[in-house]
């Protein structure tokens, strides 16, 4: 009996605090997915993103109680493109600038995340653009150990480009998948 409430003990003191306030830095794989929709002046097509890339990230959490507030930017190089149109039609990179609001359950948190995300999309001449959009989401994190965490996020983001297809517009949906690893330092 004794033996264990030890055991218990030293668990809850390596557990606790496993979200709590701190900088950290990962990398995600990222499998990526949505639509452009052209509208044009005369008509519209719609065609499926797809491309699995990794991503990078850093970030700070401030312990609240039992809630955790936190900020990260995350960076995606690399392509997200129309599928069936690799190299031609496709995101160059993602940054995106997220809050996140989470909930400290011990070695668990589940979280949101609100942001803003810049998308840069090139087309076959190599025109290209960068569009500032909305990106919302969940996620959840659990802490392997105090300085380790692995993680699940889902996102997407939506952007306008103007002008960009034959005086028409391209409104894009860019959803992600992300299985998440970081470092707590």
């Amino acid at each position: 009996m004794k033996r264990s409430l030890i055991t218990l003990t030293l668990l809850a003191a390596s557990t606790s605090g496993a979200h709590a306030q701190s900088m950290y830095a990962g990398i995600a794989y990222s499998s990526f997915s949505g639509e452009n929709v052209y509208v044009g002046p005369v008509d519209s097509d719609e065609y499926e993103l797809v491309g699995e890339v990794a991503e990078i990230f850093i970030g700070a959490d401030c312990d609240m109680g039992s809630y955790i507030l936190g900020g990260e930017a995350s960076i995606v190089t690399g392509a997200v493109y129309e599928e069936g149109y690799e190299d031609e039609y496709q995101f160059t990179s993602i940054v995106d600038l997220k809050g996140r609001l989470g909930f400290d359950a011990g070695q668990f948190m589940p979280y949101g995340v609100l942001g803003l995300s810049a998308g840069t999309f090139e087309d076959k001449v190599g025109d290209s653009e960068t569009q500032f959009g909305v990106i919302a989401g969940l996620g959840a994190d659990v802490a392997v150990s105090t300085q380790f965490k692995v993680g699940l996020e889902f996102t997407s983001r939506a952007y306008n480009f103007e002008g960009l297809y034959n005086d028409g517009d391209i409104e894009s949906r860019v959803n992600s998948a992300s299985l998440r690893g970081s470092f707590r330092f």
